[in-house]
């Protein structure tokens, strides 16, 4: 299973055979390994519903790498804010989910949160999901982020796709090479429930400035009151002022990055948090 794991693409066949669910999860167990995708063929009906096991993810670099900054930035966006609270967040990484036609798949990244003091439950349906794709085409990208958002699919409420094109290095010598990304961003819509996208994609490249994700805090803290969000909003206003102070003394070094950085986040959206995405693509090399 672990040479079949090394050597499949995403969405390619790991068994030529269905199997059933039950024999999916004992499996899934003993290969003790990220990547596994079990599909229903039958809708899911049934207690244990016959289904194929793909892959469900990439091992590239331009994969790994995007997918640790993007998971890491959300966490510590969370923590420089307080929000590390283990009671009502929690970042449950790549924990496999299960969707409402059975269908078994982990997403590159996931959030947890919920209102209410006390331990989690074992994993639910996730509040965010993260999905980065390289080897995935950008339309299987946003069929994905659509499959996770919204209560008939994988029940989140926001999932992000990062969409990495790959550059090629510079004819100098030493040149980087200049990779683009793109990000996607999908919510549940607040009537209908379905898959919505919250604007245009963000493009990032090694030079692009500010690179700010805002994501609204009604979506990321399902089930909270107002004054609990007015109060949050209020402290990401004051970081806000606060980091874009910081970087205009830095205007000396980086005069218009820091500029476009300051200003973007004074003139970011009331009731949502900032995810800073602006180094993303210098990680690449």
């Amino acid at each position: 299973m672990r040479s079949a794991l090394n050597s499949c693409g995403f969405g390619e066949r790991l068994l030529e055979e269905p199997i059933r669910q039950s024999e999916f999860d004992a499996l899934a167990k003993s290969v003790d390994d990220r990547g596994l995708w079990f599909k229903p063929i039958d809708d899911g009906r049934g207690a244990d519903p016959l289904g194929l096991v793909l892959r469900s993810s990439e091992t590239s670099l331009l994969h790994e790498v995007p997918r640790a900054y993007a998971n890491t930035a959300l966490h510590h966006a969370l923590d420089a804010l307080g929000l590390s609270n283990p009671e009502q967040f929690r970042v449950t990484g790549s924990a496999r989910r299960t969707f409402a036609n059975g269908e078994r798949r982990e997403p590159d990244g996931s959030f947890e949160y919920k209102p209410a003091a006390g331990p989690f439950e074992p994993p639910g349906p996730p509040t965010l999901v993260l999905e980065v794709a390289h080897e995935q085409s950008r339309a299987e990208l946003l069929a994905a982020l659509c499959s996770w958002v919204g209560p008939a699919g994988g029940g989140a409420k926001l999932a992000i796709g990062i969409y990495v094109h790959a550059g090629s290095p510079g004819q100098e010598q030493g040149a980087e090479a200049d990779h683009r990304l793109e990000v996607h961003v999908y919510a549940e819509h607040a009537t209908s429930g379905a898959p919505t996208a919250l604007g245009p994609p963000i493009t990032l490249t090694r030079h692009s400035q500010p690179g700010l994700l805002w994501l609204p805090l009604t979506l990321l803290m399902p089930g909270s009151s107002r004054a609990e969000r007015a109060v949050l909003s209020a402290r990401i206003a004051a970081a806000g002022l606060l980091g874009g102070l910081w970087r205009c003394v830095q205007l000396p070094v980086w005069p218009v990055q820091s500029a476009r950085w300051a200003m973007a986040r004074w003139c970011g959206p009331w009731g949502a948090l900032p995810l800073d995405l602006c180094q993303l693509v210098r990680t690449l090399g």
